[in-house]
């Protein structure tokens, strides 16, 4: 089991009036949920063997923008390398590849120069071919094994290395990234610099208008893993803030790898339905055998008896394409 046992002193909490919504930066917003934060170190120790330490087991806040509908958690606190180190000794993290890259490779032209922030190991940049591809990736670790497959890699910040690089590139691309970071609306801006008038940025984030949204205990969309959580509106908000024009927004449909998760959540909805329980994000009561196991089993026949049979749900990914205006 990790530990992360940097001792952090306590910050001043933010007055309400000074908080502004992550994505549309609205000022326009309520709390709609809240977490303790020993529940939270319980729940990240059982389901990931990562005990995430002081600096993080905070009691957190989750906001919903009133203008945008996106969410994010306050006192915004997003992981560190020590943490995504820990993470990944007990989680096959990055992934080798994902639905929305054959969709952006349908945008990259031949002759084009990429980029991709939050690039992992480059599994992306590896599926391209006649392009010039640069990742960004802040794990030294990852950034080594993409230059083993050849390819172009920086761990600096994207805002520092677009800072002379304005222009540069034709599209830039950020796949499941910017929901873990503090400030998403800086890391759209610096893709937007970084592209000449008329190229696109491509980013891919979990889309909470879809079941993840009424995920309970579902401690990798909690802090400090994802700070942010996403819907249509707010992507589109995000971009149009940065001064990008949002050219198509998608929800992808679930994969068959999420389909026990798809139906652990309907089990999970009933159940509160029935017991009239509240929608929570953290709740431990939901967690403890039998009831665990009850909702496992139960997951478990919903999917064997065909109860997903011909359906074609709305998936925990949503696929956004916009251009930077002439």
């Amino acid at each position: 089991m990790s530990e992360l046992t940097e001792v952090v002193l306590p910050e001043a909490p933010a007055s309400e009036n000074d908080i502004q919504c992550l994505a549309c930066g609205s000022d326009r917003h309520r709390i709609v949920d809240h977490i303790d934060g020993d529940d939270l170190s319980w729940a990240y120790r059982r389901d990931t063997g990562v005990a995430i330490g002081v600096r993080y087991a905070l009691d957190y806040d989750l906001h919903r923008c009133d203008q945008c509908r996106g969410q994010w958690f306050e006192p915004v606190r997003a992981g560190d390398g020590g943490f995504y180190d820990s993470l990944q000794s007990t989680h096959e993290y990055y992934l080798a590849d994902r639905s929305e890259y054959a969709l952006a490779r349908a945008f990259i032209e031949p002759g084009w120069r990429v980029l991709e922030v939050g690039a992992g190991s480059g599994a992306f940049g590896s599926s391209l071919s006649e392009v010039a591809y640069t990742g960004l990736e802040l794990s030294e670790a990852a950034a080594a094994d993409g230059q083993a497959r050849g390819l172009e890699m920086s761990t600096e910040p994207v805002e520092r290395f677009v800072a002379n690089r304005e222009g540069q590139f034709d599209v830039a691309c950020a796949f499941q990234v910017i929901e873990h970071v503090e400030r998403p609306a800086e890391v759209l801006a610096a893709m937007a610099r970084s592209v000449r008038p008329g190229g696109l940025v491509i980013v891919s984030v979990p889309d909470d208008g879809s079941y993840l949204g009424q995920q309970v205990n579902n401690v990798l969309n909690m802090p400090p893993h994802h700070v942010t959580r996403w819907r249509a509106s707010s992507i589109r908000a995000a971009g149009l803030r940065v001064g990008l024009r949002p050219l198509q927004v998608q929800n992808l449909p679930l994969e068959p790898q999420n389909t026990r998760s798809y139906a652990h959540t309907r089990v999970v909805s009933l159940v509160r339905r029935l017991t009239g329980r509240p929608h929570h994000t953290l709740d431990p009561s939901l967690a403890q055998p039998p009831m665990r196991q009850l909702i496992g089993l139960s997951a478990r026949v919903l999917m064997g008896v065909g109860g997903l049979r011909g359906e074609r749900p709305a998936g925990h990914t949503l696929f956004a394409v916009m251009e930077k205006p002439f």
